[in-house]
C-alpha cells in the first residue's frame, strides 16, 4: 500500500514543470492559484480515514488524487482536466 502511494506521488511530481514559478512574484503566484483557468499544474491529495468501517469494524483509508492539467490548444482555447483518482484501502 505504501509503495503504491509513493509511486503515485512520484509520478505526479515528474509531470510538474518547475520553471513555471521562476519568474513570478509571490503575489502573482497567489493570484494564479485562485484562478481555475490558469495554466498551472497541481496535484492536490485529499486523505480521508474512516474508523469502524465495514462489517468487521476496520479502519478504512481513502486517498483522492486530484490532478489539474491544463492543455493549451491556442490563445483562445484551453482544456483543463480535473480527474479524481481514489485509492481505497480496507483490510
Amino acid at each position: 500500500m505504501k509503495k503504491i502511494v509513493q509511486s503515485a506521488i512520484a509520478s505526479a511530481l515528474m509531470f510538474m514543470p518547475m520553471s513555471t514559478f521562476a519568474g513570478m512574484s509571490q503575489e502573482e503566484i497567489a493570484k494564479a492559484t485562485q484562478n481555475p483557468l490558469t495554466a498551472m499544474y497541481s496535484v492536490p491529495i485529499q486523505n480521508n480515514t474512516y474508523f469502524n468501517a465495514g462489517p468487521s469494524s476496520q479502519t478504512k483509508n481513502v486517498a483522492n488524487f486530484q490532478p489539474v492539467i491544463p492543455i493549451d490548444f491556442n490563445d483562445d482555447w484551453t482544456l483543463v482536466t480535473r480527474t479524481i483518482m481514489p485509492l481505497t484501502y480496507l483490510p
